[in-house]
């Protein structure tokens, strides 16, 4: 069984050629203190406040213009596909969180096997905008849209987490 990849995207330059700029200055509040009927800090300790992205819900944060963008890059705020080579279909979504220190920071949430309990919680310094991209090994995720700078997330058997793979410093 080959390793499948789950990758974060780094924030680049906002020069960056793209017309994804909205990203890099869309600023999401966190408003919701339960998701799925659990109080945030079921799924992290320190999480006070969430918001769900989305482009689907009645309360979307995006308009229909963004939306589309996104879409026609290929990007999502949900992917469900087999996350760990399971055989099951995982679910990843993504936030906005404050936590208790007043902080705001990307969420990932995989549920596993479409279950709503005991999600992995994978957190980034993704404080107003964040997406995700499926490609043939994993996924990516990231809030430069633009950027191709990234850190493999892989998925430990042995261990049964989800690892950040950090590459070495170049030079």
């Amino acid at each position: 069984m080959r390793p499948l990849y789950l990758m974060i995207l780094l924030v680049a330059s906002s020069t960056a050629s793209s017309n994804y700029h909205w990203t890099q200055t869309r600023i999401v509040e966190p408003t919701e203190t339960h998701y799925l009927g659990n109080p945030v800090s079921h799924y992290a300790v320190s999480l006070e406040r969430v918001q769900i992205l989305s482009c689907k819900t009645e309360d979307a944060q995006f308009d229909q213009d963004q939306c589309d963008e996104l879409e026609r890059g290929g990007f999502k705020f949900e992917v469900k596909r087999d996350l760990n080579g399971d055989n099951e279909i995982d679910r990843a979504v993504v936030a906005i969180a404050t936590v208790s220190t007043g902080e705001k920071l990307g969420v990932l949430l995989i549920f596993n096997s479409m279950t709503e309990r005991n999600p992995y919680v994978l957190t980034s310094s993704f404080s107003r905008f964040s997406a995700l991209r499926e490609t043939e090994g994993g996924l990516i995720w990231g809030d430069c849209i633009a950027c191709d700078s990234s850190y493999p997330i892989v998925w430990n058997e042995s261990s049964g987490e989800y690892e950040i793979v950090i590459p070495p410093p170049l030079g």
